[in-house]
């Protein structure tokens, strides 16, 4: 799991400063992390209409309708009102009015590439990454080299998985900016995602050169390195993290697989115990701390953890799977076999089922069936066999 820089949005204002930003003198203005906006002071005709802190939404959303109902209003006023109003409309979760502000706006201005970015995001907000893109291919033939506008075509290509056209965009903004951190960041997941490690790896080394305090950079670059099987890399960028963001359950979560790599057990579940207090109510945390504790001999302690696991998300096929190894290590042959059907019925083709599934059918005395698991899990995955014999399970 990476985690990756979000959309920004960019704030219209009236007169002189949309102006200077259609004569480029505002190219790339104000990015920020998540869905940002780019923005002047608000001014007199705005009011609280165009505040972006310190005014509670629905007061926003008041100011700048009162403002829309003025038939005499310019028409820059109006889309500027429009415009803000409709990102307050999304902070207030109302992404349809939100849609429909943006409408009228570009209906009054059509070759605004503000507008057409914004409501990019919008859409991005109702995870409608086609519409969102098609926005952002607007905004960037309006304003070419819209910096903004160009990171945020790239993520609506990433989470439609067109790594290539992500990574092109991405590669398009820091031609412009090269310290960009968040873009650096986000071209490394698409290298990730396509399987190109050390190139992702390089471009997170980037990212926290242009910006030592960005946590997802840390994080990303710590996932890649234990993917890479470099476990003590990915521990101190996992560490840095930690240090960064120390409420950040996701965060202890990697160590500790980090850990478990080094074969360090105490230390994971050192981790997992800060992964669990941060987030109690991740199945996954509590899966991972219970094959922690099954693999170390804590037999009871695990089975507790599984069976937590299993409450919180009864379709996540892992937990049935390593409670199913706690009961063949209690010699429970037939709850490890009930349990490991369940884990195939909602994964198939688990090989780590399949062989557990096979070895408790042995332990029942149904060597046929124990023999059909095993080859399909070799099937599935050849190195199966030598990796379980790891962890006590073997013919």
């Amino acid at each position: 799991m990476v985690i990756s820089a979000g959309t920004g949005e960019v704030t219209v204002r009236s007169g002189r400063l949309w102006s200077r930003f259609r004569a480029g003198l505002l190219s790339g203005w104000l990015i920020v992390f998540g869905a940002a906006t780019a923005h002047g002071a608000p001014s007199d005709t705005t009011g609280d209409c165009a505040a972006t802190t310190g005014i509670a939404v629905d007061q926003r959303i008041g100011a700048c309708t009162a403002i829309l109902a003025n038939p005499a209003l310019a028409v820059d006023a109006r889309v500027a009102a429009l415009d803000n109003r409709a990102r307050a409309f999304k902070q207030s979760g109302a992404i349809d009015k939100a849609l429909a502000d943006y409408g009228a706006a570009l209906r009054l201005d059509p070759s605004n590439p503000l507008l057409f970015n914004n409501r990019g995001v919008a859409y991005q907000a109702q995870n409608n990454q086609m519409k969102a893109l098609s926005d952002y291919n607007d905004a960037v033939r309006l304003k070419p080299g819209f910096v903004l506008a160009l990171f945020n075509r790239a993520t609506a290509n990433q989470a439609l998985q067109d790594y290539n056209a992500a990574i092109a965009d991405y590669g398009r903004v820091l031609a412009i900016d090269p310290h960009h951190a968040k873009a650096l960041t986000n071209r490394g997941n698409s290298y990730l995602a396509l399987g190109q490690t050390d190139k992702a790896i390089a471009d997170y080394d980037a990212a926290v050169q242009a910006d030592n305090s960005l946590g997802i950079a840390y994080f990303n670059r710590g996932f890649a390195y234990r993917r890479k099987g470099q476990a003590r890399e990915a521990v101190a960028d996992l560490t840095r993290v930690i240090e960064l963001e120390p409420t950040l359950a996701s965060g202890y979560y990697q160590r500790a697989l980090a850990y478990r790599q080094l074969g360090d057990s105490t230390k994971a579940l050192e981790d997992l115990n800060g992964a669990i207090e941060r987030d109690k109510n991740n199945a996954r945390y509590w899966n991972s701390r219970c094959w922690t504790r099954a693999t170390a001999g804590d037999l009871d302690k695990a089975l507790a953890d599984c069976n937590e696991a299993i409450r919180l998300n009864p379709g996540f096929a892992p937990a049935w799977d390593s409670r199913a190894y706690v009961h063949l290590r209690q010699d429970d042959a037939g709850s490890a076999l009930e349990d490991y059907n369940q884990a195939l019925t909602l994964d198939p083709d688990s090989a780590e089922a399949l062989f557990g599934r096979g070895m408790a059918k042995r332990s029942l005395g149904d060597e046929a069936g124990a023999q059909g698991d095993l080859r399909a899990a070799e099937a599935v995955r050849p190195s199966i066999a030598t990796e379980m014999a790891k962890i006590g399970l073997g013919p």
